[in-house]
């Protein structure tokens, strides 16, 4: 089957039987994107969501002075302990306002864009793919809800070590920049504690 990952991605979230499935597979679509592509400017209305088959991505903003902040990264990897699936701004699809986020590939990937007119659609009419969707939001939540609280509570260096634990075989695509803004701090930070906790990359 075509979309046979996000398929069975779906399956874990909620019973899902064929037929169901068939209500959405016609509004899919395979979108690859090369390395350094930036996915979605922010400014504009959400309306794809994207799932990611292959690849690594992140979300960030920019502020006024042009620094860019890493808010996540996004990938689909059976060893990390946190999967972050959607490269999406879920606050841009729920409220339908412009997203504030920017998405870039870190490498070469491949989405399957759905669109939300009729995800949303499919939500309110059926009562498996509105299971489907509450299960998604709270995995959203608990995956923004870490995130919030290693910020609030951890230290820079706790932080790092619960990174490279969650997503072992990733954090080494991703360059330092990007990680020392998503835990908050500086690129020379990121060195020293690497050299603390002797971890060379």
């Amino acid at each position: 089957m075509k979309f046979e990952e996000l398929y069975q991605y779906l399956c874990t979230m909620a019973h899902l039987p064929k037929e169901d499935w068939r209500l959405i597979s016609d509004e899919l679509s395979v979108i690859n994107f090369k390395k350094g592509v930036n996915l979605k400017a922010n400014h504009d209305l959400s309306r794809e969501i994207m799932f990611l088959n292959k690849g690594l991505a992140r979300s960030f903003v920019i502020d006024e002075a042009g620094r860019e902040f890493t808010c996540s990264f996004n990938f689909n990897d059976p060893a990390s302990s946190i999967k972050n699936l959607f490269v999406t701004d879920y606050v841009s699809v729920i409220k339908n306002e412009k997203s504030l986020l920017n998405f870039e590939s870190l490498t070469d990937i491949e989405v399957i864009a759905i669109p939300v007119r009729a995800i949303n659609k499919l939500y309110e009419d059926n009562v498996r793919w509105g299971r489907i969707g509450r299960r998604i939001a709270e995995e959203v939540y608990y995956i923004t809800q870490k995130r919030t609280l290693s910020l609030l509570t951890m230290t820079a260096s706790q932080r790092y070590e619960e990174l490279i634990n969650t997503m072992p075989s990733v954090i080494s695509h991703i360059p330092e920049l990007h990680i020392a803004s998503y835990l908050g701090i500086t690129p020379q930070s990121l060195s020293r504690i690497k050299q603390s906790i002797n971890i060379t990359k």
